[in-house]
Formats: C-alpha cells, sequence, structure tokens
C-alpha cells in the first residue's frame, strides 16, 4: 500500500493493522486496497474503517468483532460464503459488505463512506 501524504500514511497503518487482527492472506488484502485511483483508494479505506466502527458496535467480544468478516454468514448478501469474500470482489462488494453490516446495527451512515 503505497501513501502520498503524512495523513494517508497514518490511515493506511491503520488498515493495516486492522487486516492483521482480521487475518487475512496477502490476496485478500491486495484485493481489498486496489489503488487505481486516489480517490478510490481513499473510498476503500473509509469503508474499511466503517466497517471495523460498525462491528465494535455490534459486538463486545473481541473474537467476533475481528472474526466476524471470516465467518460463514447465511444472511443477504453473502449467502452462505464469508463477508471478507464479498468485499475482496471488488469496490461495489466492499460497499455491499459494509451496508449488510449497517444493516445489522440500523445505522442511518450505511450509504456514507
Amino acid at each position: 500500500m503505497k501513501a502520498q501524504n503524512p495523513e494517508v500514511t497514518e490511515i493506511v497503518g491503520i488498515v493495516s493493522r486492522l487486516f492483521e487482527k482480521w487475518e487475512l492472506n496477502e490476496n485478500q488484502k491486495t484485493a481489498l486496497i486496489n489503488e487505481s485511483t486516489p480517490s478510490e483508494l481513499h473510498m476503500r479505506l473509509s469503508l474499511l474503517l466503517n466497517i471495523h466502527e460498525e462491528l465494535r458496535m455490534i459486538f463486545e467480544n473481541p473474537e467476533n468483532i475481528y472474526g466476524y468478516m471470516r465467518m460463514i454468514n447465511h444472511n443477504s448478501p453473502f449467502n452462505g460464503s464469508r463477508p471478507i469474500d464479498l468485499a475482496c470482489k471488488n469496490i461495489e462488494g466492499l460497499q455491499h459488505t459494509y451496508n449488510a453490516i449497517c444493516g445489522i446495527t440500523g445505522s442511518a451512515n450505511h450509504h456514507l463512506a
């Protein structure tokens, strides 16, 4: 992950630590941070941080906060797959993952990133 300014560098560091806690492999990390443009990188970083914040509001148990993305989920839009699998497909999958998690909390901000 490359960063152009100190603020982005700090956010990339936070997201990198989050990836470690989510226990992601290198392919998953690469898929989530596909930096085709600075604005897309910003959107992806924002969605990832917002997903983490939503999970912290839903769960108190660290195993669920950090393990949720790797757990099989039978609810829509995951339909028997893991949230991380949808999130890694493309930026739309990442957005759908965020929206689905916001649906659990009823968060009014689920269309913002």
